[in-house]
């Protein structure tokens, strides 16, 4: 079997991918706009600060060979989100907007299934957003099409932030999910109505899908793998009157759950101490403002010095509303940090209530409260749920999602 793979700007999941392909000797070629490879030049503009997030579309020489770049518009979009004045050209409708930069990557890509290509091709693997044009060009010569959903379907997640609306008033402007247009989301559904395979990371995104969505396709679910776990954690016991500390690692909406944190912690007073670290989706907000400025708020931080101040608190909160799978709560246990995840999330697949975590029903402020009250008065909790979070890391590296990807994409071959 033989798979084109195509993704405008990269992430943890698509290198395990493309990895996983190349490994099973199916890739036939890696579409994206910008890759990093050593020594190449993006790899040295890397090594400067104002361009060091470049390195993280790094990619292993091996899959050199196999890799096509497109990456004019998505240059124009990483600089001139730099100039203010230059906005209308990388806000939403823009020449050089993240849609456009998915749109413009999928038409290429559509572009490049021709003949000669096709005979070589049994199957096309493509991203949200991004596999329109790539999954009708592939039905005409007869490819596969397998479509990978990192998140849940956006009716079930209208939803959720339509009783947000209406319940959660003042944390409106921090919902940007109702920004797609009517076009963006028409896009998605003949995405779906075309896939042959609908690939998702966690229960929670494939029961959005099938309470929504109508679609023919098989959804088989792959849940992420996990950093390599961090074995030499320390645990200091919690000494009475000693706070618990709490992080948050996210961007800062409502939809991630902020409201129900916020007010949790805010019942447990001087008991916690909660670090938040994420940006804001906006500027004006008053109810995240004044929040943040009851807690440490830090905007940004380097995945590596997240890892370390994961080792530094005592327990990773991930309250979200809406989530396919939430990376931070695999990060957080893979570095000893036990996680309290909310049941909209991949925290039911991944963690066993009571045992290497905790999950609470989502919006539930008395359900969290709950657990962080019995965490407070039983400390040695922290320990078991956090040496048997790295247990479950260690059960899970990056390659048994690996296998588990090879094996359910060639159930379509």
């Amino acid at each position: 079997m033989k798979i084109v793979i195509s993704h405008p700007t990269g992430n943890t999941n698509l290198r395990a991918a493309v990895s996983a392909f190349y490994k099973a000797k199916f890739l036939n070629r890696f579409i994206t706009t910008i890759a990093v490879f050593p020594n190449s030049f993006f790899a040295k503009l890397g090594m400067l600060p104002p361009f060091k997030d470049i390195l993280r579309r790094s990619y292993s020489m091996e899959i050199l060979p196999f890799t096509n770049s497109f990456m004019y518009r998505e240059i124009g979009r990483l600089v001139f989100s730099k100039f203010l004045f230059l906005n209308f050209l990388f806000k939403k409708g823009g020449y050089f907007s993240i849609d456009e930069v998915y749109m413009g990557l999928d038409r290429k890509v559509a572009g490049l299934l021709s003949d000669e290509v096709n005979s070589h091709v049994d199957a096309v693997y493509c991203y949200e957003d991004g596999a329109l044009e790539t999954f009708i060009s592939a039905k005409s010569k007869g490819l596969k099409c397998i479509y990978d959903l990192p998140t849940g379907y956006w009716l079930a997640l209208r939803e959720v932030l339509q009783l947000e609306n209406e319940i959660n008033p003042e944390w409106v402007p921090t919902l940007t999910g109702f920004l797609d247009s009517e076009e963006k989301l028409r896009r998605k559904d003949s995405e779906l109505e075309l896939a042959d395979l609908v690939l998702v990371a966690s229960d929670f995104t494939k029961s959005s899908l099938q309470k929504y969505a109508k679609f023919s396709a098989e959804i088989r679910v792959v849940p992420y793998g996990y950093p390599t776990p961090f074995l030499d954690r320390k645990y200091k016991p919690l000494l009475k009157g000693q706070k618990l500390k709490i992080l948050f690692v996210g961007k800062l909406t409502q939809q991630k759950g902020l409201s129900t944190l916020f007010e949790s912690v805010h019942a447990l007073k001087e008991k916690v101490d909660l670090t938040l670290v994420g940006k804001k989706p906006v500027e004006d907000c008053q109810v995240l403002n004044s929040n943040l400025s009851l807690h440490t708020h830090i905007s940004s931080l380097p995945n590596h010095e997240i890892l370390l101040l994961m080792r530094s608190v005592d327990l990773l909160i991930f309250p979200s509303l809406f989530d396919g799978f939430g990376l931070v709560i695999t990060e957080a246990m893979s570095q000893g940090t036990p996680v309290i995840a909310s049941n909209r999330s991949a925290g039911p697949d991944l963690i066993d209530h009571g045992v290497n975590g905790w999950v609470f029903n989502a919006g539930k402020t008395n359900e969290l409260v709950g657990i962080l009250e019995s965490i407070i008065e039983e400390p040695g909790l922290l320990e078991s749920a956090g040496r048997n979070a790295l247990k479950s890391a260690s059960e899970r590296p990056w390659s048994k999602y690996q296998d588990e990807l090879i094996h359910a994409v060639t159930s379509i071959a």
